[in-house]
């Protein structure tokens, strides 16, 4: 599947670039590249709960960060299903 429709705030020589780098990748280093990139977002979103709540430990900030990218309803469900361990 290839997605054709630039976003608003990219160039056209700049998503052609894109473009370009995705095809060279191929289906596996675009899995790849989409693994790190939300590898990245989870990083800085823990980052910055743990700034804004330097009291917080390791559970507690696992607890927010599935609570902020999926939800209260999951993120409950989810944590009551691993027994609190995340």
């Amino acid at each position: 599947m290839t997605v054709n429709t630039r976003p608003f705030d990219t160039t056209e020589s700049a998503w052609k670039k894109v473009r370009e780098i995705h095809v060279r990748l191929g289906p596996e280093g675009r899995v790849e590249a989409a693994f790190a990139a939300s590898e990245l977002i989870r990083e800085a979103a823990l980052a910055g709960l743990r700034m804004r709540h330097p009291g917080w430990d390791e559970p507690h900030l696992h607890a927010a960060l599935l609570e902020r990218f999926y939800g209260s309803d999951l993120a409950a469900r989810a944590i009551a299903a691993s027994d609190g361990v995340l």
